[in-house]
């Protein structure tokens, strides 16, 4: 068993609107396969070097998109100098992998589920390590949003108001859930279109659990989803649509699509 530690780098509190949801994914599938994991979150305040001393992990997973890189790479110079093991994993690290690795131990290249597990357990070869996609997202473990201060996160709308969340009322306690992975579109400018992945979803039962565990675990009364393009599969929201009627959820919820996949 491996002890893990993932890091959400960056210091500008306007990244932390949203709960970090795919460290979040990482920390469930890191532990179904039995290795112990905890998450140091700097954009939510946390002192994440202390944490990490004091957890004294085997290794520390930092993500990073472009926008944080210069945090993300100052975390993992640290691991050098302090004797940490570190793996990079994300959008940036993705693209620039031989830059990454000139800061990290290890660049994950792709999703990082299957890739970081074989790092955690010495079965990989080289240090850039691309991940094979997940199949089936209903196989994913159901996240723990206790790993964060998930209370921060509910308040994100308040503390950046200018934000596309315009639709939460003030003061609500809001949640972000994630249920689909890629695209079907092939805009020039977005990262899904050179990824080459197919579009994957979870099914609608599986979306309305997550809704009514925020509700009713984490009293969210606001939820929005962070897919690239929720509405992507007609026949899937219309059942999410029935299913959210007959459970009786009351919950404000939002999105972000394709113009075009309305009607």
């Amino acid at each position: 068993m491996a002890k893990l530690v993932l890091v959400n780098a960056g210091k500008n509190y306007e990244y932390g609107t949203h709960e970090p949801l795919h460290l979040l994914v990482l920390a469930a599938y890191v532990k179904d396969k039995g290795h112990e994991v905890a998450i140091a979150d700097q954009i939510a305040g946390e002192d994440i070097f202390t944490k990490i001393r004091r957890l004294n992990p085997d290794f520390v997973g930092i993500t990073a998109t472009t926008a944080v890189i210069g945090d993300a790479y100052e975390v993992a110079d640290w691991c050098k100098e302090n004797g940490f093991k570190s793996i990079m994993g994300g959008v940036h690290p993705t693209i620039m992998p031989e830059e990454t690795l000139k800061h990290a131990d290890f660049v994950v290249k792709g999703e990082g589920e299957e890739a970081l597990v074989k790092i955690l357990e010495g079965k990989n070869e080289g240090k850039i390590v691309t991940g094979n996609y997940i199949k089936n997202l209903d196989d994913l473990p159901k996240i723990d949003r206790r790993l964060i201060n998930f209370k921060y996160y509910q308040q994100g709308k308040d503390r950046t108001p200018g934000t596309h969340l315009h639709f939460v009322p003030p003061n609500s306690k809001l949640n972000c859930i994630l249920s689909t992975r890629g695209c079907p579109f092939n805009c020039i400018f977005c990262h899904n279109s050179w990824r080459g992945l197919p579009v994957r979803m979870k099914s609608a039962k599986r979306m309305i659990e997550e809704m009514k565990e925020l509700v009713d675990k984490y009293g969210a009364n606001a939820i929005f989803f962070m897919d690239d393009d929720l509405l992507c599969s007609r026949n899937r929201m219309i059942e999410f649509c029935r299913l959210y009627k007959e459970n009786g959820l009351n919950v404000i919820w939002g999105c972000q699509a394709r113009v075009t996949t309305i009607d």
